[in-house]
């Protein structure tokens, strides 16, 4: 059940990557003081190892004293289990011994896996009782030790959004940024951005965001605007700088529809602030067609044209 439901949030999210494309990033996060759930962490503020390749997972049996002692001697354990196979094949069946001759093959290959998943269980536990000093050293021990093995350098990125909860939680904002930067975590783009904020470093945050995402994101997905927008208007407190990044994207030439309306809003706000009205009045003529119901807008307009 745990694999065929992998399967589907994998296929989930590649169709959310793709209808979505750069607005993806800040669908999965959110502007707070830590990134809430969606890909990195459970509702509840836990970590499960369901994120992980199954060959990572940690199961219940390999607590179990026989298993722990085949792994220890994982060696022994692993010809003995090929001869005995061998032995089942010429006296009783082949398809019997070349199952167990594989069980051993399979112990002499995947030896390591079983220190790399116990120590990853050990993190997962660690985070999730708040042991976060533990769960970070763990990640790293484990993301340090596989980088040395061709063997696991497919699985070195699948610690790291875990390895920033655990900086942000430990209160080291500026490591969780470098590391942020120098590897590959889930929303890259978002989070660094977001990681600014919580440094207190606004204008840093919409620098990054100008120069990573290209205009033919925006132009796509123009509804991304709103959130660096929303970094000068209520952050920094300038209207005006808000309406000259706005204007920058060329949005007072956009063709209406549900996504643009947002950023047409946080406009008007900011037409309101510094009392330009002729480009107010504008602004809600064109928003009036496109959503005559907006009764807001629609009396605002009206007042607009009345103290004409």
């Amino acid at each position: 059940m745990s694999i065929k439901h992998d399967l589907f949030n994998n296929y989930a999210e590649q169709e959310l990557r793709t209808k979505l494309g750069a607005a993806w990033e800040f669908f999965q996060v959110m502007p707070n003081d830590e990134f809430p759930k969606l890909h990195d962490l459970l509702p509840n503020g836990t970590i499960t190892q369901d994120k992980l390749p199954f060959p990572l997972r940690y199961f219940k049996f390999e607590q179990f004293f026989f298993v722990k002692f085949m792994y220890k001697h994982y060696i022994v354990a692993g010809l003995m289990l090929i001869l005995c196979g061998i032995w089942v094949c010429y006296i009783e069946s082949l398809v019997v011994g070349l199952f167990i001759s594989i069980t051993g093959i399979n112990y002499l290959f995947a030896y390591k896996y079983t220190k790399i998943r116990a120590l990853i269980h050990q993190g997962i536990n660690a985070f999730n009782t708040e042991n976060i000093e533990q769960a970070y050293n763990i990640f790293i021990h484990v993301q340090n030790t596989w980088n040395k093995y061709p063997l696991f350098k497919q699985y070195q990125d699948v610690l790291n959004d875990w390895i920033v909860y655990c900086l942000l939680y430990l209160e080291r904002p500026k490591e969780a940024l470098d590391f942020t930067i120098t590897h590959n975590v889930t929303a890259k783009r978002a989070k660094v951005f977001f990681l600014y904020l919580i440094l207190d470093l606004p204008q840093e945050a919409i620098d990054y965001f100008q120069n990573s995402f290209n205009r033919d994101e925006i132009d796509k997905w123009p509804s991304i605007l709103v959130i660096p927008a929303l970094v000068y208007s209520n952050i920094i407190k300038d209207p005006i700088k808000t309406i000259d990044f706005l204007e920058s994207y060329d949005v007072l030439n956009w063709t209406l529809d549900n996504d643009t309306y947002n950023v047409y809003e946080l406009l008007a706000k900011q037409y309101t602030a510094i009392n330009n009205k002729e480009k107010l009045k504008s602004l809600y003529i064109k928003m009036n067609k496109f959503k005559p119901d907006d009764i807001v807008v629609a009396e605002r307009l009206k007042k607009i044209i009345q103290e004409e």
